[in-house]
């Protein structure tokens, strides 16, 4: 098995210096050791059942080939990121049809990796092609810009949080990169449902028992199931947890600022509804079309026949996704939110948080006294790509305005302009591979959070990088600030550091001081609206997203 080089941004350790059996399959140094999350035995104590169950390399070897042909410029890429790749589905094929790539395979399941191993290994066309890395895919390290293709085949329903695996296949991918999802679509299924709700009652009516009867009941509990709300915890029981719509990948699109989403079905029939009976009778139980009475099979006749030709083809039951990274970094609308400095001049943060609708920006500076000091201007509206509004002083976010006005302009992805009075000084970003709000982590842990209080006295403002966090923390005495590395899925820790004598206002420039250590900083976010926060001294204080 090969090492990847950089896809990663912590280095990986062998699953087989604590388990022989798992000898060549790697996970994150940093990788929890507990028991994942989410994921049944089914994966685990029984993968080989799971691998001799569903184990078929040609069929997604065609749907896969099937997903490329749709696209005029179909990939050649040199590295390829295979999330869920279980033992094998996806990662032959993707081997054979591109026989110069390098393939990152991954999956939470160090026992269906092992199957995938030896079988890799069996094969000379294979060995020092791939790497198997054991990862929760939610909360996988992936470097940014390390992959040119990054496929999903049937992974994205079984994760807690498949919009986040969506989000990092994007900051993984180069430009222009492209990423294949296959995966169950909800419209058909939904009708689907309704049908086998009839044929239900209508058995219990007639009292009819049998094999295919129980299977389309069992199908109708699993469909009951999937429609719960998303923090629903019987989703931690389940192995198939959702079903998607056209809706979310578009959104994803959007959110991620992808060149392209096409969607199209992978099954498109005449007979939707009995096609799709006779794939769950065989993959549910082993069972034919027998199983099944001839008036059940006339019910889903008769509710085919309420669809016109056209709108059969439309019920979805699986779908392809296809989607394009931007060609160019240039072309990606860049986001303005996170920390901003002048490289000239360093001594001063400017923290920007935008939502493409407005903006709040924090100055931290220096007094005439060089003692930390800071200001916020907004939230106020963009107005021809410039934000402009009143400054308040530190500790006095409900004070009186100090009459200056406060002007940010981004002349260029990496450049802006802060004006500010007399003066005007030029920006550019502190982190420029920050994920800055354009991934799932910094939207949920990045922006302006305040205590949680009446009496509210402590502001902070987090910008989320690649597997840590920079962060300020606005107190009545100045701001102090801390960059925090990931020590879990939910939490960061580092030390809280003040500077003094840094650049003032409207004074000849001065570098800033050594870093004074305040102490210990961890950051911990009990949900996307709730962060606790170990501040400078020890105590602990629950801070809430701001408005």
């Amino acid at each position: 098995m090969g090492y990847p080089s950089d896809g990663f941004t912590v280095p990986l350790r062998d699953l087989g210096d604590e388990t022989p059996a798992w000898r060549g399959i790697l996970t994150p140094v940093d990788a929890p050791r507990a028991a994942p999350v989410g994921v049944t035995s089914q994966f685990l104590e029984h993968a080989a059942d799971y691998h001799e169950r569903y184990a078929n390399v040609e069929y997604f070897r065609a749907l896969l080939d099937n997903a490329f042909a749709r696209l005029e410029r179909p990939p050649a890429p040199r590295t390829i990121l295979d999330i869920g790749s279980g033992s094998g589905n996806s990662v032959i094929p993707l081997l054979d049809r591109f026989p110069d790539a390098f393939v990152v395979a991954t999956d939470i399941s160090a026992p269906l990796l092992a199957i995938l191993r030896d079988h890799l290994a069996a094969d000379e066309r294979y060995r020092g092609r791939v790497a198997l890395v054991a990862v929760d895919a939610v909360d996988a390290p992936l470097k940014r810009s390390s992959f040119d293709l990054a496929v999903g085949a049937a992974i994205l329903h079984h994760v807690l949080a498949p919009e986040r695996v969506v989000d990092a296949c994007r900051l993984a991918l180069r430009a222009g990169g492209v990423a294949v999802f296959l995966e169950p679509f909800e419209m058909g299924h939904a009708v689907l449902s309704l049908a086998y709700a009839d044929i239900v009652d209508e058995a219990r009516r007639r009292g009819d028992a049998g094999p295919g009867l129980e299977m389309v009941q069992h199908l109708l509990t699993d469909y009951e199931a999937r429609r719960r709300p998303r923090d629903d915890p019987r989703f931690l029981e389940m192995d198939d947890k959702w079903m998607f719509t056209r809706g979310f990948f578009e959104e994803a699109a959007r959110r991620g600022r992808w060149s392209e989403c096409l969607v199209h079905a992978i099954h498109g029939a005449d007979t939707p509804l009995t096609d799709q009976t006779r794939v769950n009778l065989k993959l549910g139980g082993g069972l034919d079309a027998s199983a099944l009475p001839g008036w059940a099979w006339d019910r889903l006749s008769a509710c085919e026949q309420a669809f016109s030709p056209a709108a059969r083809r439309e019920l979805t039951f699986e779908c392809a996704v296809v989607m394009r990274a931007w060609p160019g970094e240039a072309a990606i609308p860049a986001s303005r939110a996170g920390w901003w400095f002048d490289a000239d001049a360093p001594g001063r943060g400017v923290f920007v948080v935008d939502d493409d609708r407005a903006a709040t920006v924090v100055v931290c500076h220096y007094g005439a006294d060089r003692a930390p000091a800071w200001h916020v201007a907004g939230p106020a509206p963009w107005n021809a790509g410039e934000m402009r509004a009143p400054a308040r002083p530190q500790a006095a976010q409900h004070a009186a305005d100090t009459g200056d006005i406060l002007a940010l302009r981004f002349d260029s992805p990496a450049r802006a302009t802060l004006s500010w009075g007399a003066e005007r000084v030029a920006l550019v970003p502190q982190h420029p591979d920050s994920l800055s709000w354009s991934g799932a982590a910094g939207r949920e842990r990045g922006g302006r959070w305040v205590e949680d209080r009446a009496d509210a006295e402590l502001w902070l403002v987090v910008e989320a990088l690649e597997g840590r966090v920079f962060a300020a923390l606005l107190a009545p005495d100045g701001w102090c600030v801390a960059v925090a590395a990931e020590r879990g899925a939910a939490s960061c820790a580092g030390e809280w550091m003040r500077f003094t004598g840094g650049q003032a206002r409207g004074a000849a420039y001065r570098p800033p001081g050594p870093a004074e250590i305040l102490g210990w900083a961890r950051f911990t976010w009990i949900d996307s609206d709730r962060l606790v926060v170990r501040l400078p001294g020890g105590r602990h204080a629950v801070l809430r997203r701001a408005d």
